[in-house]
């Protein structure tokens, strides 16, 4: 009796692990979210990466303030394709080459998060500050500022 009581103990331990495993599988952390728009902003720089990483902004639902050196602009509703044809634009000169990562960090306080990363290109290092906003379960970009 305690052998068969020790048995459905253990497999319904092993359904219950199981079952938890598979459900921290699936949903994603924001932690997650955020190491994934990072990993977009390294590796072959190509159009269809450059429009990976434009997912995470979308200025009719968040307005995009981006910074860099004395340019200084902000897109809003009805801006979205102005905002992706500066990315193209400004990162055509990147393209086929490789960026790599040197350094990132994630800070996450709330509904706000800080996303730091310092990347290696063949122009030269980057240094690139995103803040995001909450929006449901995912991140969208309020502010960008680079340095290089």
């Amino acid at each position: 009796m305690l052998k068969r009581t020790a048995t459905y103990g253990f497999i319904l331990l092993t359904i219950v692990g199981a079952i938890a495993t598979t459900v921290d599988a699936l949903v994603l952390t924001d932690e997650e979210r955020l190491e994934a728009f990072t990993d977009k902003l390294s590796g072959d720089v190509t159009n269809q990466r450059i429009d990976e990483a434009l997912d995470f902004a979308d200025p009719d639902r968040e307005p995009v303030e981006l910074m860099s050196g004395r340019f200084h602009a902000y897109y809003d509703d009805g801006q979205g394709a102005e905002l992706a044809e500066r990315a193209h634009r400004e990162l055509a000169r990147l393209t086929g080459s490789e960026a790599t990562m040197l350094q990132r960090s994630i800070h996450i306080d709330g509904n706000q998060a800080l996303v730091a990363v310092r990347v290696r290109t063949r122009g030269g290092v980057v240094d690139a500050r995103f803040d995001l906003k909450r929006h449901g379960d995912g991140w969208l970009i309020q502010r960008v500022r680079l340095q290089s």
